[in-house]
């Protein structure tokens, strides 16, 4: 629909809510994207009357606001007297999000007239951590995790909750990548964290998410992108979830950083995802319908598909229009 994101709300939940500009290739006009970025921000902000609880399952600037920069206070409603459940900032996480973590709970603080020291305790231990990220694969990987230890292990950390109020302002956060949580009849069970896209990729790590309510079991991968990492396949069908809401591979970055193949093998989980967990409806969006050729991937999918009796679709045709690339 024009912008990065993979917002949605279920009942007094909302996930993700966050909105980006669309890459440089995006085929339409550099404002024209920037007016779809507000038009997406806009329609989150309207969505939140009688949301209690907001996830964040990373901190890419697609999946969540940030009302504390100039021009964008029109956004504090989104987590305005919410209880905000969001990925563990201390552990599983990469530089770049450590730092955003930071800035994002720092935000929050300053808005609700907290001293930024008071949100951040003592390191704790990494070693659960490093012991269940026993093999990272190559010397490569190897190097990148001894070096994420030490930043994980130096601290400070910010604190596992918080209950910052004032200056009219009032917010609960909770920090984690595991955990189930209850309002409003649904019920939210953090899955995380799983590795954005292939093992061991820079991007980090997300935490998948499964919600529960009135008999439906509705499952969002985040940002799987695939999911590429096979490895996830069976854990995920095994949750046999009637709504699945998946990212797919991000084509529009073939061939210069993802290849066929990896591309290909994507969407094969996917379409294995689909055979094994028979879920009633997949959106399969997000990264995916970036790029005008995006349904030559499909062919494998869509068999799956048909075989389980699932039905495919974009968020736009679950709306009932079509997605920008294809009206293009």
């Amino acid at each position: 629909m024009g912008a990065k994101s993979f917002s949605f709300r279920v009942g007094p939940v909302l996930v993700d809510p966050g909105a980006a500009v669309m890459h440089p290739s995006y085929p339409l006009p550099g404002d024209v994207k920037a007016g779809l970025k507000v038009e997406a921000l806009r329609r989150i902000v309207g969505a939140v009357g009688g949301v209690g609880l907001v996830v964040v399952t990373h901190y890419h600037y697609d999946h969540y606001v940030r009302p504390w920069e100039e021009g964008w206070g029109w956004l504090w409603p989104v987590y305005d007297g919410k209880m905000v459940v969001a990925k563990d900032p201390n552990v599983f996480i990469n530089e770049s999000q450590w730092g955003r973590a930071r800035r994002f709970v720092e935000g929050l603080a300053a808005k609700a007239e907290v001293d930024a020291g008071e949100v951040y305790c003592e390191a704790g231990d990494v070693g659960w951590a490093l012991e269940r990220l026993r093999d990272p694969g190559g010397e490569r990987a190897r190097k990148w995790l001894s070096k994420l230890s030490r930043l994980w292990g130096r601290g400070p950390w910010v604190c596992g909750r918080l209950d910052l109020e004032g200056g009219g302002f009032r917010v609960r956060l909770v920090f984690g990548d595991e955990g189930a949580f209850e309002v409003g009849g649904v019920r939210v069970s953090l899955l995380g964290p799983f590795f954005h896209g292939r093992p061991w990729e820079r991007t980090g790590w997300v935490v998948p998410v499964l919600l529960e309510a009135g008999g439906w079991r509705i499952l969002y991968t985040s940002d799987l992108m695939g999911p590429m990492h096979s490895g996830y396949v069976e854990k995920l069908a095994r949750l046999r979830p009637d709504v699945v809401l998946a990212d797919g591979p991000p084509s529009y970055m073939f061939p210069y950083r993802f290849s066929r193949r990896t591309i290909e093998e994507a969407v094969g989980n996917a379409a294995r995802l689909v055979r094994e967990a028979r879920p009633k409806l997949l959106v399969y969006d997000h990264h995916l319908p970036r790029e005008p050729r995006w349904r030559r991937w499909l062919k494998p999918l869509q068999e799956a598909a048909g075989e389980a009796g699932t039905i495919v679709s974009t968020v736009a045709e679950c709306l009932g229009r079509k997605p920008i690339l294809d009206e293009a």
